[in-house]
């Protein structure tokens, strides 16, 4: 489990995980790009592996498509007919199925450690770029002798704010607590994530009624669509219990591309170099039969 975690989420660059590549952790060097800070070959491979998900579904899309007149064909799988015809059709079916999903997982993916994707992802679908500032907050000038307000008042602060449950608090950080509130109604996190908070409250630890929830300002719908579903889908985090099965078997839809692409691959080429094995030998003259004494 250690080394899958260091493989998904450092592209094998967590110093102390199994499987740590020295050589991937260092810095990518600058190419007249602003790469965000930390960035390494191992990251690196993380967003390009992310992006070539995205290319597989935009383009698995267009050859899929069977036009409206055969749209039903894109659905059927000839289980009886040639193994090509079978694995031809479940690759087709298999693949329109996940795109949703293969989409999701490679946009929000590489947008985690390549933030101008997803600025990419909203302007394309009538979003707006995140704002870098959302998530600042400048607390008062403490005077001398000024007391914190101290855990119990920033949470009670923060739930009059917005109400919900608190789902985890951090200590004053440059004069500040920041609270995460999983607020009433829709939860796209809801109590199936330790870090499950929708709204991010920020508590001055000196002024209980300086405070800002980054979260309540108003959003395109794009945006809150992101944030909201597209995002929290990535961990499966919409849905619980035997949900999950759903999320295990779509997460297992490249593999079975990859076999089902294989096979018709090599069912192809075979046919190809058979084709053209007949048409060398039709093209060679018969050889002129030798008398014999």
């Amino acid at each position: 489990m250690g080394f899958l975690a260091n493989l998904r989420d450092c592209g094998l660059t967590c110093e102390g995980y199994p499987g740590y590549v020295s050589w991937l952790a260092k810095p990518v060097p600058a190419i007249g790009f602003a790469w965000p800070p930390g960035t390494n070959w191992g990251l690196l491979l993380v967003v390009v592996l992310g992006l070539m998900m995205v290319l597989l579904a935009i383009t698995g899309i267009v050859v899929w498509w069977p036009g409206f007149r055969r749209f039903s064909h894109g659905f059927r799988v000839r289980a009886g007919k040639s193994r090509f015809a079978r694995d031809y059709d479940l690759h087709n079916v298999i693949g329109i199925v996940a795109v949703p999903f293969v989409l999701m997982w490679g946009v929000t993916g590489a947008a985690f450690y390549l933030p101008p994707v997803k600025d990419a992802w909203l302007a394309v679908t009538g979003g707006t770029a995140a704002d870098p500032q959302k998530y600042s907050f400048t607390a008062h000038a403490a005077a001398p002798g000024d007391p914190e307000i101290g855990i119990d008042q920033a949470a009670a602060a923060a739930l009059a704010k917005t109400p919900g449950e608190i789902r985890y608090l951090t200590t004053p950080q440059d004069g500040y607590y920041s609270v995460s509130i999983a607020g009433e109604g829709y939860q796209p996190y809801g109590a199936r994530a330790f870090f499950g908070g929708d709204h991010t409250v920020y508590v001055d630890s000196r002024d209980a009624t300086h405070m800002s929830d980054v979260d309540a300002q108003p959003e395109p719908g794009a945006n809150a669509f992101y944030d909201r579903v597209f995002e929290p889908a990535h961990f499966g985090r919409l849905v619980g219990g035997w949900w999950r099965i759903g999320w295990f078997v779509l997460g297992l839809a490249p593999l079975a591309l990859m076999l089902t692409g294989i096979s018709t691959w090599l069912f192809r080429s075979g046919s190809k170099r058979r084709r053209r094995k007949a048409r060398a030998q039709v093209k060679t003259p018969a050889q002129p039969r030798q008398a014999t004494a």
